[in-house]
């Protein structure tokens, strides 16, 4: 899993898949929302599916 911050937009890659493309407003409010440590980057990522795809969060392998 990538995300890839730019300017004005984050991309979310999996296995080499664009997956979902949001504003980086949406990622910096995300992250100033989400709990810090190990989990943060999880957080992001399962909002951005759940908000940005049709893909169920819920459905995400994370050990891989």
């Amino acid at each position: 899993m990538k995300l890839i911050v730019g300017s004005d937009t984050v991309s979310l890659w999996w296995d080499n898949s664009h997956v979902a493309e949001f504003e980086r407003e949406w990622y910096e409010k995300t992250k100033s929302d989400a709990e810090g440590g190990d989990r943060m980057v999880e957080t992001i990522v399962s909002q951005a599916v759940d908000e940005h795809t049709d893909i169920d969060s819920g459905d995400i392998n994370w050990a891989r």
